[in-house]
């Protein structure tokens, strides 16, 4: 039951970009509470498809080898801006159910399973020595929270396009990651900070004033 609901919640999102409960129980031909009964909110039922999402991505970076934590950490950025690139449509409005309203706390609950995810990469580095012992991987991930509520407004109401999204969540976040590197590591950084850099929009040049 609880599969039979969660793949209803996806095709709901892919060919209606919402997601209502009562359509959700037509769509997977349960009773209406039984989505509640199932996941006990909504919030619990966004969260649960971005663990599904998560497990996913994770499955298919495990199919590939990595010299190191960092190669695989670049790997996971390369793997979430592909989907996203791939499939707007789908996950403007996943975040439109997980932040149309504002709710912070929603989108926290709801980029949870994303946050454990990261966390575990950045470990990973911390444990190879690419980031220093003193790192706080917690915090750095947070932070990635802050960054996507600054951005997921415009970018659901399609203000910005994908990229731009994409570009201004990479480079602060970039720009974390390389003051946590021991300096053997930066250059390596320092390029992917450049590649995003490139695709934030100019900004308009000052006017002269005569």
């Amino acid at each position: 039951m609880r599969t039979r609901v969660l793949e209803a919640a996806f095709e709901l999102l892919s060919e209606t970009g919402t997601l209502k409960m009562r359509d959700l129980a037509e769509r997977a031909e349960v009773a209406h509470v039984t989505p509640y009964n199932v996941f006990g909110s909504k919030r619990e039922l966004l969260a649960e498809i971005s663990r599904s999402l998560i497990a996913e991505s994770r499955d298919k970076l495990e199919l590939h080898t990595y010299r190191n934590g960092l190669e695989y950490l670049f790997a996971a950025l390369d793997r979430t801006s592909s989907t996203l690139t791939d499939d707007p449509s789908f996950y403007r409005a996943l975040y439109r159910e997980a932040y149309g309203g504002r709710d912070f706390a929603l989108l926290e609950t709801v980029q949870r399973p994303r946050l454990d995810f990261w966390n575990e990469v950045l470990l990973r580095c911390r444990e190879e020595g690419i980031f220093k012992a003193s790192m706080k991987t917690e915090s750095v991930t947070q932070s990635l929270v802050y960054l996507f509520a600054g951005s997921v407004s415009r970018w659901i109401n399609e203000s910005i396009d994908t990229t731009e999204m994409l570009a201004e969540l990479n480079v602060p976040f970039l720009k974390l990651l390389e003051w946590e590197a021991f300096p053997k590591w930066r250059p390596f950084i320092e390029d992917r900070i450049r590649y995003w850099s490139n695709l934030l929009p100019a900004e308009p040049s000052p006017e002269v004033v005569e």
